[in-house]
């Protein structure tokens, strides 16, 4: 991994909050950030967002960056920006498309929030 990172590659941990990754190994892997599970967006704005709220407090103590996955509003974008997750990926900012579409994209779309 170590050498991966070092070939400019950034190594972030997928669908954390939902599976069977030990928090412990986030101190031991060279991380930059992780990505919150789609599982939990729902729950944005609800007193059941504590799980989010915490996830991303334990990135930040780890110096890592967050992405929130699923955002299909612009409300849900906004309370996870406010919540202080780094990006967001979902259908608001696009819908699935084909590899060979994602340099015209990133030219179109200036960066929608980050902090």
């Amino acid at each position: 991994m170590i050498r991966i990172r070092a070939l400019g590659f950034r190594i972030w941990l997928d669908d954390f909050g939902t599976g069977w990754f030990q928090l412990q190994d986030a101190t031991r892997l060279p991380l930059d950030g992780l990505k919150i599970d789609r599982s939990l967006t729902d729950s944005l704005g609800s007193v059941n967002d504590s799980a989010i709220r915490a996830l991303i407090q334990v990135a930040t103590d780890l110096e890592l960056k967050t992405t929130i996955e699923g955002i299909m509003s612009a409300n849900q974008a906004a309370l996870a920006h406010t919540l202080g997750c780094d990006y967001g990926q979902g259908f608001l900012f696009s819908p699935a498309i084909r590899s060979v579409e994602v340099p015209a994209l990133l030219r179109a779309a200036p960066y929608l929030w980050q902090h």
